[in-house]
């Protein structure tokens, strides 16, 4: 699937014309992919009045263990008085993620490994109504799995089963308080999306993030996730499309997709505290835990860590953050790019 060249083709024609002007072009650089990809780096640039109310964007990371993600795509913000339109493709090419099998108490040496990569299309048209914004996308998901490259650990059988497509169709709705989008200070954010993997399998995510100000500088963030899935009696969902508990952007004290089943609770909190104008220190604790029914759903079993961060900062967008957390399991280091709610 090699499709990656195409994706920084369809980003360099944003300037082929002209050159942008200083105001119409951002460029930022990117930190990190994935947890299991290790160190990554590249760049984002987005340029706005590419064409009439047409704004384009690029992004492409690599990462030292041959991880790479790029993705092109346009955005329409205001198409209409109403409606606003964007179109993203994405290629990853992921060649060693982890797997320990399905359940909640997976053990540790159960782990192996496989390649994931995949190309996602998707077009999304939203319409915004004072805080709420609602909206429905469709597009075309390629996957290609098999044999993983750490030579460490097992390759995991079902990777060589799976080569899945899939065409898709969703629809979210979102209500936002914030009274800052990049770095918050209070306010909230509830969202809820509803995919549907045509003739496979469902997919519904509930997202809650709180910002509560403990000062006039210091905040507290929390966040709950809870992802369910539902297939009929004759499919079943991939493994790597299952929900998941562990890593960066759930439970830091766990490697990345540590648990996996068929639905998942995620619980955040963050205590962010700015020591200057460029530097945040974080103190955060995380919970969290997978379950196959989802009648059983709830606080029991959960698998917590503890741990703290910093996020580098320009004015109130994150530039560079590290995560140190830890667990039963032991201590995982992350890098990111963004904040992780």
């Amino acid at each position: 699937m090699r499709v990656h060249h195409f994706l920084l083709l369809a980003g360099a024609v944003l300037f082929i014309n002209r050159f942008a002007d200083a105001q119409d072009l951002s460029i930022k650089p990117v930190i990190g992919i994935t947890a299991d990809g290790g160190f990554a780096a590249g760049a984002a640039i987005s340029r706005t009045r590419l064409a009439g109310p047409i704004a384009g964007h690029v992004k492409g990371v690599v990462s030292v263990r041959k991880y790479q993600l790029y993705e092109a795509g346009i955005d329409a913000p205001e198409l209409s008085r109403w409606v606003s339109f964007g179109l993203t493709s994405r290629y990853r090419n992921y060649p060693q993620e982890d797997f320990w099998g399905l359940g909640p108490n997976t053990p540790e040496t159960a782990r192996g490994n496989y390649l994931m990569e995949d190309l996602d299309t998707t077009a999304t048209v939203s319409t915004s109504v004072g805080k709420f914004r609602v909206g429905a996308n469709g597009g075309f998901l390629k996957i290609n799995t098999g044999p993983g490259h750490d030579t460490r650990f097992p390759i995991v059988p079902e990777a060589f089963e799976l080569q899945p497509s899939f065409s898709h169709i969703g629809a979210f709705v979102e209500y936002k308080s914030l009274d800052q989008e990049s770095d918050p200070h209070k306010g909230g954010r509830y969202a809820f999306q509803w995919t549907s993997y045509l003739s496979s399998f469902q997919s519904y995510v509930v997202d809650l993030h709180r910002f509560v100000p403990v000062t006039s500088k210091d905040r507290i963030g929390f966040r709950m996730e809870a992802w369910f899935t539902n297939s009929s009696p004759e499919e079943n969902v991939p493994f790597f499309m299952l929900p998941f508990v562990g890593g960066s952007e759930t439970v830091r004290g766990f490697h990345q997709y540590r648990f996996r089943d068929r639905n998942a609770l995620v619980l955040n909190s963050e205590y962010r505290h700015p020591l200057n104008e460029f530097l945040d220190v974080v103190g955060f604790v995380d919970a969290g835990r997978v379950f196959s029914n989802a009648e059983n759903f709830g606080l029991q079993h959960l698998h917590p860590s503890a741990g703290v961060g910093a996020r580098v900062k320009f004015g109130t967008r994150m530039f560079f953050g590290i995560d140190l957390g830890f667990s039963g399991e032991g201590k995982k280091l992350y890098f990111r790019s963004n904040q992780m709610f």
